[in-house]
């Protein structure tokens, strides 16, 4: 690709080869909520080719700090879950689920879904999900 821009004023053109472009679009997740003895359900929007890993935070508060250059945290730092670490594949998206268990006490409890996505060219955490069981 070129890009070639057009003089201004007194100033010359400016000629410039451009390898490539590559648009990432930031990290997503989304959760379906479950009550006890059902399905939480997941998805994780991410660029093809990047590395994800998932977390659960319990009991779900969410104290949000921003990290510089990746992004803001939402999950409870005291208490993370590694749901997994997947490939995103070519369709840009991670579908999954996780059991809860058929225990009442669980009902009602807010749980917060994060990830952090990315490649070598640097990594980002994703939107933040807050669901709470039914």
């Amino acid at each position: 690709m070129r890009l070639a821009t057009a003089p201004n004023g007194n100033a010359p053109a400016i000629d410039a080869a451009i390898p490539s472009v590559t648009a990432r679009h930031p990290a997503i997740v989304g959760a379906t909520s479950a009550g006890p003895g059902g399905k939480l359900a997941f998805d994780v929007l991410a660029s093809k080719g990047e590395l994800s890993e998932v977390w659960v935070s319990l009991p779900g508060y969410a104290f949000p700090f921003p990290i510089p250059g990746t992004g803001t945290v939402w999950i409870d730092p005291s208490s993370p879950i590694v749901l997994g670490r997947f490939s995103v594949g070519a369709s840009e998206r991670l579908s999954f689920s996780l059991a809860i268990p058929n225990v009442s006490v669980l009902r009602g409890m807010p749980l917060t879904i994060q990830a952090l996505a990315g490649s070598a060219n640097g990594f980002r955490f994703s939107t933040p999900a807050t669901v709470v069981l039914d």
